[in-house]
């Protein structure tokens, strides 16, 4: 997962934007992101109703092989897509490796000090808020909840997961009107700051209610995502938006990747809350000092 993060481009993100700035619009811009994320989480949505009353007829082996062999006839298609021919750019330069690349937007963000401590506090403020719904399955399986009695079992089991499905739809749906209401640079630890209170109940509590909790939790992250791409896209040129995203992107890779190898291996060893409770210090230790030195980043640029 953490490597699919890694891989992803920042053009889409960064087309979305300059297309709305054409028209003079780039301030919806957190508006039909995260309409394009509700879209997501309302499909999943329709997917998880089916999971439960599938998982019950044909177990979970059965729900992961179809889910597999979608993504394998997605990759199928995408195969089919054509790009131009590789050679040179329009303006007859010779088109630039992928590390030259990476290396020139790393060396962007680093320049730009604001840039660069967003994308350190929200990759690893993002990791962390993936990481209740990454695990509600086994939450559930901790209460007993599994969809292995039957249709009527298997139907329960989806139906524990709507929570969590609205939140992050909510969340997506809540980023602009936070973000006009607050600007970017407030609204964005404003969001990350109602996944951290959400934390703290997941990590104090074992109680099957906290599946509100859980949900907010997603809400944060599906509303902090478009706020951080419009950040930097506000705040890089046009030229260079599409690089700098795709290292955002990388970034949320490698700290996905750092959090899973960090709490994962724990969750055999020690109650689910305990390993909650190990991703909350990650948040608080590493999420919040980053979140500092972004704010006084943003001051000194201000200045």
């Amino acid at each position: 997962m953490g490597l699919s993060w890694s891989l992803v481009t920042g053009a889409a993100l960064a087309l979305l934007y300059d297309t709305l700035r054409a028209g003079g619009e780039e301030a919806r811009y957190e508006r039909h992101l995260g309409r394009a994320e509700a879209g997501t989480q309302a499909s999943a949505l329709a997917a998880i109703m089916l999971a439960g009353p599938l998982a019950s007829a044909v177990g979970f082996q059965g729900v992961v092989l179809a889910g597999s062999f979608t993504l394998i006839a997605g990759g199928g298609v995408a195969l089919l897509l054509r790009e131009p021919p590789r050679g040179d750019d329009a303006d007859g330069r010779p088109r630039r490796r992928y590390l030259a690349i990476l290396r020139e937007g790393i060396a962007i963000s680093a320049r730009r000090r604001p840039i660069l401590w967003l994308i350190c506090f929200a990759s690893i403020s993002l990791a962390v808020l993936e990481l209740p719904g990454h695990l509600f399955q086994l939450f559930l399986h901790d209460h007993g909840i599994l969809p292995d009695e039957g249709l009527a079992d298997g139907a329960l089991f989806s139906a524990w997961w709507i929570p969590l499905t609205a939140g992050g739809l909510i969340g997506s749906l809540l980023a602009a009107p936070l973000a006009a209401r607050l600007g970017d640079g407030r609204a964005l630890p404003a969001a990350i700051a109602i996944g951290l209170a959400a934390y703290l109940a997941i990590a104090a509590s074992d109680r099957l209610a906290l599946v509100a909790a859980v949900a907010a939790a997603e809400a944060s992250r599906s509303a902090a995502r478009p706020i951080a791409y419009g950040y930097i896209n506000r705040r890089i040129d046009s030229a260079r938006r599409a690089t700098v995203l795709s290292v955002f992107e990388l970034a949320m890779g490698a700290a996905w990747f750092t959090v899973i190898l960090a709490v994962v291996p724990l969750v055999d060893r020690m109650p689910l809350q305990s390993a909650y409770g190990v991703a909350l210090a990650v948040l608080c230790g590493a999420g919040i000092p980053l979140g500092l030195l972004w704010t006084r980043a943003q001051r000194n640029a201000a200045a």
